[in-house]
């Protein structure tokens, strides 16, 4: 018993000094909100973090890049919104087809802008997994699919007796 209890209290002790390094992502109504442990950081800190590792900071430039695009396109759709309204163009139709391509391209870029902070964040959380002599090194970036989580997902077109349709294979 008194083994138990010395260990119990070395070890509450210790964990008072363990500190984790992960970055936690949330979604807010209009922005994100990066929090490393418990405390709340930046988006510029959460990219300086992201240069520890060049995987990470590869799929941390093309977030970026895709949300650049995704803004870009949805200046398209609202600055057309107004044009459509006050034209007398004859031929209406192409505005909604330039409103409907920009909405589904912003839409697009978003969600993809998404996968990649995601991807990346994963990429930085998992190098505190591998072991101590890995992490600073050259092999980390030799690493492909360092999370399980990460699935490969391909939708192939079905055509067979019974019917046409999509089959999504993981």
């Amino acid at each position: 018993m008194k083994l138990f209890f010395r260990s119990l209290v070395i070890s509450l002790f210790l964990v008072q000094f363990v500190q984790g390094q992960e970055i936690t992502l949330f979604d807010d109504a209009i922005t994100y909100r990066y929090y490393q442990d418990q405390e709340r950081i930046s988006y510029k800190e959460v990219g300086e973090l992201m240069e520890k590792d060049s995987l990470s900071q590869l799929h941390w430039k093309r977030a970026k890049v895709k949300n650049t695009l995704a803004n870009l396109f949805l200046i398209v759709e609202f600055s057309t919104i107004p044009i459509a309204a006050f034209s007398e163009n004859s031929n209406p139709g192409i505005y909604s087809v330039v409103i409907l391509g920009a909405g589904i391209g912003s839409i697009f870029f978003a969600i993809s802008r998404q996968k990649s902070k995601r991807l990346a964040i994963l990429r930085y959380n998992s190098l505190f997994d591998l072991p101590n002599e890995n992490k600073n090194s050259e092999k980390s970036d030799n690493i492909q699919n360092p999370s399980p989580a990460i699935a490969k997902v391909r939708i192939k077109g079905i055509n067979n007796h019974y019917g046409t349709g999509i089959r999504i294979e993981f």
